[in-house]
């Protein structure tokens, strides 16, 4: 079950990032040098999609929006209220939006079908066994949760001991003179920008890494149930 496991896991990875692993050494490389690459941009991509909506769709009201009030000749107040709702309508459908809408994001059909074919292939033959393989996988998603706290953790420690030694640049550059003081804030924050961008930007890596491995898993599960489904029908 293992060897099982290890082959669906892999196979199913090469579907959902389009990358054929057919050939040994091609697939050995693609795996660790393109793989990761593909990975992030997958989970990226579903987790902006939802702003994605958010802004065409209050673009779109924008537009509507200023062509209503210069046809109606609205006082800037009014105008002001018509701004906020085409701004904040928009953000209230994506934030409360319905479970059918968002429940299977990144998760498409014809990978399901796909790796309940891959598991047909490995000669699994019972509900039994599939429940074996999802075992397999709840222990590679808790293995995969582990890593991303860590990561959440290591960059919450970097952040904190840094902000511990900016207050202490601080207090120190507090004793200088005016001009030294001035000089001496400025690269600190010009510091503490880049630190913060970079923070944002590995949070981001961290968010996207964790929505690939969301379809991943849920395309594998999703898998099996499909396969589970099949050995019932054909009892």
């Amino acid at each position: 079950m293992f060897e099982i496991t290890q082959n669906i896991l892999e196979r199913t990875e090469a579907q959902i990032l389009e990358i054929p692993s057919e050939n040994k050494l091609w697939g050995l490389f693609t795996r660790y040098m393109i793989f990761p690459f593909k990975y992030l941009a997958l989970g990226l991509k579903d987790f902006f999609k939802p702003s994605t909506f958010w802004a065409f769709s209050s673009f779109l009201l924008l537009i509507l929006g200023s062509a209503l009030a210069s046809e109606l000749n609205l006082q800037s107040q009014q105008k002001l209220i018509i701004l906020n709702v085409c701004l904040y309508l928009p953000m209230v459908i994506v934030i409360f939006s319905i479970p059918s809408t968002y429940s299977y994001s990144g998760v498409q059909k014809k990978y399901v079908q796909k790796v309940s074919d891959l598991i047909e292939k490995e000669g699994i033959k019972s509900i039994d066994e599939v429940k074996l393989l999802e075992e397999n996988i709840d222990q590679i998603y808790f293995r995969v949760t582990s890593r991303i706290s860590f990561y959440k953790l290591l960059i919450t420690a970097g952040w904190a001991i840094y902000m511990v030694f900016f207050n202490i640049e601080i207090r120190h550059f507090m004793k200088n003179d005016q001009d030294s003081l001035n000089q001496a804030l400025s690269g600190s924050l010009t510091t503490f920008a880049v630190v913060f961008i970079g923070t944002i930007g590995a949070m981001l890596l961290i968010i996207g890494y964790k929505r690939a491995s969301e379809v991943l898993i849920k395309t594998i599960k999703f898998g099996c149930v499909e396969y589970k489904f099949k050995l019932l029908k054909n009892a």
